[in-house]
């Protein structure tokens, strides 16, 4: 290896290094001189420190704002989620954040609370609803009884009394105590008839005979109830209804009915029950109908349970359940069952 010394003046001495190959090559290695090194070179050199530093505090800036743009707002949400009573408190919108998508986020939490509350207090006023329609179940059971059978069992009671007491005396005036047997007797085929009232009011027993029979019955009995033109029509093979699907239908009838009658004044109700793939009742009224499409949810929570109560009977058997004001005036409800349920 051959060492060499260059000089330029003014500038200190480089070294080079001369390496030589068998076959004739070398190899030259130079150490240059920083002060032989070009200007833009060398200013590169001395503003890289000045870059590296830039892009540091660059860097910095932009952790910063992402610490109070991004991760401060979602620890502050995260606390208010976690100190949420979901479906007892509301989360309320504070601060607006800086991005559009933490402030979407923030109203879509605030939505999802709204409607937790509303679906507890929908629970809650369905609870109260079950409680409360059985104690007036009860009630009118125990005036029905009272009023109509005990009432009956109670005169009957007392015919026997005085048969009894007139064969209990010496000169017997079999006339009088034929009488008492006989007004004894009537009372009680009344009571048994008024029994089987009751007992058909809480299970009609013309369940088992179709959805035909069935709806024609009910529309009879609801015209004398309700003083109302009640006609019923059956469309198609209905015998694929079962008696669950049957009962629920004519209670929807039922009150379908009673709300034309009581809220519509209705004159006349057509009901009409049409089966081909699936099974649809239309219940039509002539009365002043309604102001627009009501939702049953809505009205439960506000305490309105009739249509509310129509539209849970529909989804016991899996139908859909609509009310709409009609074109040509009155109401329009419609109970959709559908094929292959």
């Amino acid at each position: 290896m051959q060492l060499l010394s260059v000089q330029i003046d003014p500038h200190p001495p480089s070294a080079a290094a001369v390496y030589p190959y068998p076959d004739g090559i070398r190899a030259v290695v130079v150490v240059i001189s920083k002060f032989l090194v070009p200007g833009p070179m060398r200013d590169l050199v001395f503003l890289q420190q000045f870059i590296t530093i830039g892009v540091s505090a660059i860097a910095l800036i932009g952790i910063w704002l992402l610490w109070r743009w991004c991760v401060t707002p979602l620890r502050r949400l995260a606390a208010q989620v976690e100190t949420l009573h979901w479906g007892r408190d509301v989360l309320r919108a504070g601060s607006r954040p800086p991005l559009p998508e933490l402030q979407n986020m923030q109203e879509a939490l605030s939505e999802l609370s709204v409607s937790a509350v509303d679906r507890e207090t929908l629970k809650k006023n369905y609870v109260g609803d079950i409680v409360r329609t059985q104690e007036e179940e009860r009630t009118r059971l125990a005036r029905e009884i009272h009023d109509s059978p005990l009432q009956t069992v109670a005169s009957l009671i007392q015919r026997i009394q005085l048969a009894l007491r007139g064969l209990g005396r010496p000169e017997i005036d079999r006339e009088r105590v034929g009488g008492h047997l006989a007004a004894a007797q009537e009372a009680a085929l009344t009571a048994v008839q008024e029994m089987r009232d009751v007992c058909d009011r809480l299970s009609p027993p013309w369940l088992s005979l179709g959805a035909m029979r069935a709806l024609e019955e009910i529309s009879n009995r609801l015209s004398r109830i309700h003083n109302v033109a009640v006609t019923a029509a059956v469309e198609g093979c209905v015998d694929a209804l079962s008696e669950k699907e049957v009962l629920a239908l004519c209670r929807i009838v039922q009150e379908a009915v009673a709300n034309s009658a009581r809220h519509g004044h209705a004159a006349a109700v057509d009901v009409k029950l049409t089966c081909g793939d699936g099974c649809r009742l239309t219940i039509a009224d002539d009365g002043s109908g309604i102001d627009r499409e009501f939702d049953p949810e809505v009205l439960r929570v506000q305490g309105h349970r009739g249509i509310a109560s129509m539209n849970e009977r529909a989804a016991l058997i899996g139908a859909s359940f609509s009310i709409r004001p009609r074109p040509e005036g009155g109401t329009l409800v419609t109970v959709d069952i559908p094929a292959g349920r």
